[in-house]
């Protein structure tokens, strides 16, 4: 064993597997001759290529030698921490933000806004993090991607973000 984290984490890997796999099994398949592709398509797509990547980090973990320093220089670290933490801030505002704008009365905040809104502001937050600093890049950026993912989940795949 050339090194014991690779492999462990691929072990790991492999147990998330196992329970997405059991999760998988209590789904009802839906399924019919009309629409063949039921709702344990994508998730079992998503489980068979984490599978591989567990596979892979396996084999990796006794092919490869040890690396000598695991952690990032103290920048990156830093920076890697802040975009974490601000990942989780994202992650809390779009679920306090659906539920405000769930509660409109208004018809037209009440579908998406909860997510474009947040994704806007993570967005301009992520952006800056990076090291872009044109006003006029990060708003038309920040703007512009959740307007196509509200668009295509909304008129391609009929489906309301919170």
């Amino acid at each position: 064993m050339k090194n014991r984290t690779d492999i462990g984490t691929g072990v790991a890997t492999l147990g998330v597997c196992l329970l997405g796999l059991w999760g998988l099994s209590t789904i009802e398949n839906t399924a019919s001759t009309t629409d063949p592709v039921g709702p344990v398509a994508f998730p079992a797509i998503v489980l068979g290529l984490l599978v591989l990547c567990g596979l892979l980090q396996i084999w990796q973990g006794f092919h490869m030698e040890r690396a000598k320093n695991y952690w990032p220089a103290s920048p990156t670290f830093k920076k890697i921490s802040l975009f974490i933490l601000w990942f989780l801030c994202y992650v809390g505002l779009v679920i306090v933000l659906g539920d405000v704008f769930a509660q409109s009365s208004v018809a037209w905040l009440q579908e998406n806004m909860g997510f474009a809104v947040s994704t806007f502001i993570y967005l301009l937050g992520a952006l800056y993090l990076v090291g872009r600093r044109s006003a006029v890049e990060m708003i038309l950026v920040a703007a512009l991607v959740p307007a196509v993912i509200v668009l295509s989940f909304s008129y391609f795949f009929q489906v309301t973000l919170p």
